[in-house]
């Protein structure tokens, strides 16, 4: 195979640790062959925004501070670029102690 590789969604996602503490660093990774950006918008259980991260171009993986979360299940969204642009995007929930 020649080129840049692609992926298609769905794509295992996992978050670390989860349940996280308040304070925690949560890693979100994308288990893949293929170089992906992560791209995370939080939000709390009544739909509002909490936080929003952009991760590091092709590493497959971005880091969520959760320093100043109270303690609740956020939905968390992934969106995931591959070489080509938008991929789509995912859902994870994370539990915050």
């Amino acid at each position: 195979m020649t080129g840049v590789q692609t992926c298609a969604l769905p794509i295992p996602i996992t978050a670390s640790p989860n349940p996280a503490n308040a304070g925690d660093l949560v890693n979100v990774h994308a288990i893949a062959v293929c170089a992906l950006t992560l791209n995370l918008t939080v939000y709390d259980s009544g739909g509002n925004l909490v936080n929003s991260v952009s991760g590091a171009t092709g590493t497959n993986q971005t880091t969520l501070d959760t320093t100043g979360f109270s303690p609740g299940t956020y939905q968390v969204l992934v969106a995931v670029y591959d070489s080509e642009g938008f991929t789509g995007t995912q859902a994870l929930s994370l539990v915050v102690n």
